[in-house]
């Protein structure tokens, strides 16, 4: 499936869902919880032939949704290996405030990213999401 950005440039988009306990792409259970990881990373690093969506998104600040209460807001600068390499990078634990996680961002947005880290790179098979800081909304 391909999606068009603001920018008109195609992403290619792969549906996936979390269903009981499962990663599943288009209603299929994937294997293995390995080949569930391989199949999520190779999603994101592309093939051969095909991008990663990840190369529309170089140089950019990038915001890093993760399974776990932590959030990556950064300028993404590399990927490959199962990673995506980040640099001044603000990683936030939610745990340890009460500001959701939307607050934060959003925060982020309208006063900046402060780095506390000088690059870091972050496992794929961990990422839920990921949007460009300029893509959140301010209202």
């Amino acid at each position: 499936m391909w999606l068009q950005l603001a920018n008109n440039a195609m992403v290619r988009y792969f549906p996936i869902t979390l269903q009981a306990g499962y990663l599943t792409k288009q209603g299929a259970k994937w294997g293995t919880q390995r080949a569930r990881q391989n199949q999520v990373i190779q999603s994101a690093t592309g093939s051969p032939g095909n991008p990663s969506p990840w190369t529309l998104l170089h140089g950019q600040e990038i915001v890093i949704d993760l399974a776990s209460p932590f959030v990556y807001l950064g300028r993404l600068v590399g990927e490959g290996g199962g990673f995506v390499e980040l640099e001044g990078v603000d990683v936030h634990d939610l745990r340890d405030t009460s500001t959701t996680r939307e607050r934060y961002i959003l925060d982020c947005r309208l006063h900046g990213v402060r780095p506390n880290r000088h690059r870091v790179w972050v496992r794929l098979a961990d990422v839920v999401g990921v949007s460009r800081l300029a893509d959140v909304v301010v209202e």
